[in-house]
């Protein structure tokens, strides 16, 4: 919760550009990780708690609230750096990400009130419009994206995750700079 907090201030504050920069570069460096790292790289052989349950959080939530993000695309690669298998990292981010939504959607909602710029549909900075359109869809292919991830190795999950954060950040340089 503290780390979503942080998130929310920075996110208040600093410019739209800089956050999808910020947002961009992360992804980038990830992908990248989880990409040319096999499934036994580890930052460190044995995490301590603190470094788990205190520092990782915090900047789990401070990104992906700055970021508007569930925690998944950080929560996945730390918790592998730090020894865990793919599938449970994957888990924990789901359950994680849960809670970030949920307080960052708050927070965000308001943030954003009386901000000018806003979608015409928009409770603070939240898209009304896409919330209605993407749940639907979400909740639906939740289960199926949980039925493939499990029919995957580690190997090609990590892969297949590393490659989507990549083509997510190619897509955010271009439209900043394109």
């Amino acid at each position: 919760m503290g780390g979503v907090i942080i998130g929310l201030i920075v996110m208040r504050y600093a410019s739209s550009v800089l956050l999808e920069q910020v947002f961009a570069f992360m992804m980038l460096v990830i992908s990248a990780q989880m990409f040319f790292t096999g499934n036994d790289f580890k930052i460190v052989e044995h995490a301590s708690r603190w470094l788990i349950h205190g520092v990782a959080p915090l900047f789990i939530g401070t990104l992906s609230t700055m970021l508007g993000l569930t925690g998944g695309s950080f929560t996945t690669p730390v918790l592998t750096s730090f020894g865990y298998p793919i599938h449970r990292s994957i888990a924990v981010a789901t359950a994680g990400g849960f809670f970030i939504s949920l307080i960052g959607a708050l927070g965000s909602a308001i943030n954003g009130l009386g901000v000018p710029g806003r979608a015409e549909y928009a409770l603070g900075f939240i898209d009304l419009t896409a919330l209605v359109f993407m749940a639907p869809a979400i909740m639906l292919m939740a289960p199926w994206g949980v039925k493939l991830a499990n029919s995957l190795s580690q190997k090609r999950l990590r892969k297949i995750f590393s490659i989507f954060l990549f083509l997510v950040a190619l897509d955010m340089l271009r439209s900043l700079y394109l």
